[in-house]
């Protein structure tokens, strides 16, 4: 059976977002007969699970439902995503909400990016939504996550997130609005942490969080890309505040063994364009660093003031508490 060259079914599943996806997905077998006559073959259930194809959504997909329209299209929604291999859902529910969030694993067990956007509290607390929307045993795809929750939500231990994200190569965690998130580090417990959080390896390759995170670091050996938001307001470690000195040292340490590192952004605030530092050579204590600048249209260009062309880890850790 001759089917669809590759970039034309990435060009067609840009084009098909929200209702044009869910309509594309019920009638696919009819799209088959439509395609064919045409002359440009046939879409297999192989090319539908193509990463092209991003589902968008606001549309409340639990009771209760203030419509048997509203119901009738969460239904619609909900029988055509068994294939689905991104989903970006933004939750509609009032502040008020009681009920838990959907089970993302029951719907799409192809999921390989999930993006949630969170606008009201919700009282559970974070960690425990998290799991009862992702299950990692039903969805042996999943690689990547971006979430953006509400700050007085937007706190997790991160012992809660094993062992949902340790396979995860890519994850994205921030606090809408100018408020930042924290994944918050627990104290030591008789001057150890707890083993499940961090005596397992995790798989992440990127990861974007509003703070620093210390010693989760030392878990993401296959880290390749750091992302985050200084200044930092508040340095703490668990609940119990630390000193800058302190702080910088941790982190210093943490860093210097990720032997795979090759950048790391300072995300844009108010005060500043994104810098973007890239290692020169092989990561490891004496790695030099050159920094570069988002100027505009999201081109990086060196800076020509002669500071990026070696400068020690330490500086860019000093960057990120400017």
């Amino acid at each position: 059976m001759t089917t669809i060259p590759t970039e034309i079914v990435i060009a067609i599943g840009k084009m098909l977002e929200g209702s044009c996806l869910y309509a594309g997905l019920q009638v696919c077998q009819e799209w088959k007969g439509i395609l064919h006559p045409i002359a440009w073959a046939t879409l297999n259930d192989q090319q539908w699970t193509h990463d092209s194809f991003p589902v968008k959504t606001t549309t409340k997909l639990l009771p209760p439902f203030s419509s048997e329209e509203e119901e009738l299209n969460a239904e619609k929604i909900l029988s055509c995503l068994k294939l689905t291999r991104s989903f970006t859902w933004k939750d509609p529910a009032p502040q008020d909400r009681r009920v838990p969030f959907p089970p993302i694993h029951k719907w799409m067990p192809c999921l390989r990016h999930f993006s949630l956007t969170v606008f009201h509290a919700v009282n559970m607390p974070t960690d425990d939504i998290l799991k009862g929307i992702l299950d990692p045993a039903n969805m042996p795809d999943l690689r990547s996550v971006h979430l953006d929750l509400p700050p007085q939500r937007a706190t997790i231990p991160i012992e809660g997130l094993y062992p949902i994200f340790s396979k995860l190569e890519e994850l994205a965690f921030h606090g809408l609005g100018n408020e930042p998130s924290a994944i918050v580090i627990p104290l030591p417990i008789d001057g150890a942490f707890p083993p499940i959080a961090f005596n397992q390896p995790w798989n992440l390759k990127q990861l974007t969080v509003d703070r620093a995170v210390v010693p989760f670091l030392s878990s993401c050996t296959a880290l390749e890309h750091l992302s985050i938001i200084p200044p930092i307001d508040s340095i703490t470690w668990g609940w119990q505040a630390i000193d800058v000195p302190s702080y910088c040292a941790i982190l210093l340490n943490q860093l210097e063994q990720l032997s795979g590192l090759k950048s790391i952004t300072l995300g844009g605030n108010t005060r500043r364009s994104e810098w973007v530092f890239k290692v020169q050579g092989p990561m490891g204590p004496n790695a030099l660093w050159t920094r570069a600048m988002d100027l505009q249209g999201g081109v990086l260009k060196a800076e020509d003031n002669g500071e990026d062309e070696g400068l020690p880890l330490l500086h860019v850790i000093e960057c990120i508490l400017k």
